[in-house]
């Protein structure tokens, strides 16, 4: 009997089968992780920063982003960290005095096992979207924030393409907003890029590269804006 299919490509294939297998390096190459010039994005890391947050005017996208992720992630170790953190995020001000705790909870879930795959891709997205609440104040935390990041790629996400990317997009957006401190520290950056340079797969080094470039570009801007003569 003639299996057939209401897809009209299928029935002229040959015994074809739809789910072509990708080797990893094929799959590395389908993975974007410039997000230097990205202006529309999933969730609250929108390039519109124009657009009034849902906590209102003294809200804050970490909280507008947290309550997203509630609505995926239904892992006990996500809900705990939801409940501890919710009323330490209730106005940017607030999220600004807490920011040393809030981080040092999400870096810890982050490396709890039980939150890997795509709970952990939403943990990437919350930090992602830290940093861009608290900009340049985000700065304390990038030591420590670093560290997570390359100890996950050290780990199984760098030998699989995808999670790799997650990690290093969120590395980018990470450098993103963090932009004016690396200008006065650039040793730091140094030092943190000479290992994910070194990777042990090419698809993570290329990530790396990628990210990194895109951080050279806005750190050029950065300098170039800093050069310029005040208006009178």
């Amino acid at each position: 009997m003639t299996n057939k299919s209401l897809n009209p490509d299928w029935n002229s294939q040959s015994g074809g089968n739809r789910f072509k297998f990708l080797n990893k390096k094929s799959r590395a190459r389908r993975v974007d992780v410039d997000v230097s010039h990205k202006v529309r994005t999933v969730g609250y890391l929108d390039g519109d920063t124009s657009v009034l947050l849902e906590g209102g005017e003294g809200g804050c996208f970490f909280q507008d982003e947290l309550e997203r992720c509630k609505q995926m992630n239904t892992t006990p170790p996500f809900k705990r960290f939801y409940y501890a953190v919710w009323p330490l995020v209730q106005s940017l001000a607030e999220l600004l005095h807490h920011s040393a705790m809030v981080a040092a909870m999400l870096l810890k879930l982050i490396q709890d096992p039980a939150t890997l795959g795509v709970a952990g891709e939403q943990l990437l997205q919350l930090l992602s979207v830290l940093a861009r609440d608290l900009q340049s104040a985000f700065h304390p935390h990038f030591a420590p924030s670093k560290d997570v990041l390359a100890a996950l790629l050290q780990g199984p996400a760098g030998d699989e393409p995808e999670a790799a990317g997650r990690v290093m997009r969120a590395v980018g957006y990470i450098l993103k907003f963090n932009t004016r401190p690396l200008l006065a520290d650039p040793a730091a950056l140094r030092a943190y890029y000479a290992p994910l340079l070194g990777h042990r797969r090419d698809y993570v080094r290329r990530y790396a590269g990628d990210v990194r470039g895109g951080a050279a570009e806005a750190q050029a801007e950065g300098r170039a804006r800093a050069a310029e003569p005040l208006e009178k």
